[in-house]
């Protein structure tokens, strides 16, 4: 037990504000306030150590005196007169208090005095005792106010409170042992070296005892302590605790560790692909490097000979009309296969020209070879070339002008086979052309389908300006 002592409160402090401020460092077992104007207190702390964390962080603060009382062990008002004590309001010794001359008021002595009141039997003055909560006996008592009797009576009634105090202290002996123990513990389990398990053993846990003055008294010689477990049911569950958090952190580090090895493993397995397609790439030039570049040094070119300007295929359209156009621009060179196939490879694009090297089709001999392959592999597009059904299914777009749409519709009437002729492709043409044309250009007579266009002309402009209805 440690009691603290707060000096130049304000006025308006109660007990319920200086235990809100006190409590976050330590147990407070009470908390005494005296009578208005309240300019000190007492509080009463469990252990030293919450004490002394009060008194070095409130000392100063909001204009408190924060100290240590003079009368520590626990008691309070309990000190008596003499040149040894100090005035907890001034600091000068001689004197408490209560009689001090910088008390606010002249009543400041008179508020510490129990209440009494006059009985209407017997006229004399009985007094009341202050809430146990503030206190257990009178902050100031004058002899002289009372008559023997009285005397008497307040005698027996402070032997009753002692008598009290003793009890409840004796009841307080075993908890305080035990918490000291469990204490002794608890410093054992947090560091549990040799050395502190030896010093641990070695020194057994004092008992509490009460003196004549009814305070707790420590006194030397082994414990009678009950089992650890008995003593507080906390420490299993803090032993309980700490094994849980240890096997959490075990099971982090091992998840970590995991994680660090596949990491590791995949970091390692991407290396090694990468590795491995250096090594397929290293190799494949060092098979097809000598060979490929043999080639084109054995190659040579006609000094007369000037590369002609094709439309370079990609793979899309009809393979066999770019064989024609190829063969048209090389007609000159149809002997000279070298040439044929080197030619050929300028007259390809995109994946076209990937298939051409890819497949080494460079490296064939003859250029039907060549053009055989060609055909075998882009032969799917002729299933695509527009029929007569396509274009009699053709429509016009919303918002696209005569002309443009009859140069779209002949383009695909160019790739139909076997050809269209004049007469076959004016009937189909008509026939999806919508109806505000198609019942204008009917009775037309035209017979050619460039006719045909001249009068889809005159046809959407005479629209266009009103002169027909839609």
């Amino acid at each position: 037990m440690a009691q603290v002592y707060v000096g130049n409160l304000d006025s308006n402090v109660t007990e319920v504000d200086l235990e809100d401020a006190f409590s976050a460092f330590g147990i407070i077992t009470s908390v005494w306030v005296p009578r208005r104007p309240s300019r000190y207190a007492f509080i009463n702390f469990y252990d030293h150590l919450g004490a002394q964390a009060a008194i070095s962080e409130l000392n100063g603060k909001d204009g408190w005196r924060v100290e240590l009382s003079h009368n520590s062990s626990g008691g309070r008002g309990g000190r008596s007169g003499g040149s040894d004590f100090q005035c907890y309001e001034c600091g000068e010794p001689g004197h408490f208090a209560r009689e001090c001359r910088l008390r606010v008021g002249s009543q400041g002595c008179q508020s510490h005095t129990p209440r009494s009141s006059r009985s209407t039997s017997n006229g004399q003055r009985s007094f009341t005792m202050a809430s146990p909560r503030r206190s257990l006996t009178p902050t100031c008592w004058r002899a002289t106010q009372m008559d023997p009797e009285e005397q008497n009576n307040r005698i027996v009634e402070l032997e009753n409170q002692l008598s009290e105090l003793k009890n409840q202290m004796s009841d307080l002996k075993n908890l305080v042992a035990q918490q000291i123990h469990c204490f002794d513990q608890i410093k054992e389990l947090s560091l549990p070296s040799p050395q502190a398990k030896v010093t641990a053993s070695a020194s057994a846990p004092k008992e509490l005892d009460v003196g004549s003055n009814g305070r707790a008294v420590l006194k030397d010689g082994p414990s009678n302590a009950p089992d650890l477990e008995e003593l507080n049911p906390v420490i299993p569950m803090i032993v309980a605790r700490r094994e849980e958090e240890t096997i959490k952190r075990l099971a982090k580090v091992v998840r970590l560790s995991e994680r660090t090895k596949q990491a590791r493993l995949l970091e390692r397995s991407k290396r090694r692909a990468k590795l491995g397609e250096k090594l397929r790439l290293l190799e494949r030039l060092e098979v097809l490097g000598t060979e490929d570049l043999s080639y084109y040094t054995e190659f040579k070119v006609p000094e007369t000979f000037e590369m002609p300007e094709f439309n370079r295929y990609d793979g899309f359209g009809n393979p066999i009309v770019h064989l024609n156009h190829f063969m048209m621009k090389m007609a000159s060179y149809a002997e000279n296969a070298p040439l044929m196939i080197r030619a050929f490879e300028e007259s390809l694009t995109g994946p076209a020209l990937q298939w051409f090297y890819c497949r080494k089709i460079h490296m064939l001999d003859t250029w039907e070879e060549v053009s055989d392959a060609f055909l075998q592999l882009y032969e799917f597009n002729l299933v695509f070339t527009p029929t007569r059904d396509v274009l009699a299914r053709a429509e016009m777009k919303r918002g696209e002008s005569f002309g443009a749409y009859a140069r779209r519709w002949h383009s695909l009437a160019a790739e139909v086979l076997p050809a269209l002729s004049d007469e076959e492709m004016v009937k189909l043409f008509l026939r999806t052309l919508p109806s505000e044309y198609r019942s204008r250009m009917i009775g037309s007579f035209c017979g050619t389908f460039s006719n045909l266009v001249m009068v889809g002309d005159e046809v959407e402009g005479a629209i266009r300006d009103g002169q027909l209805a839609a």
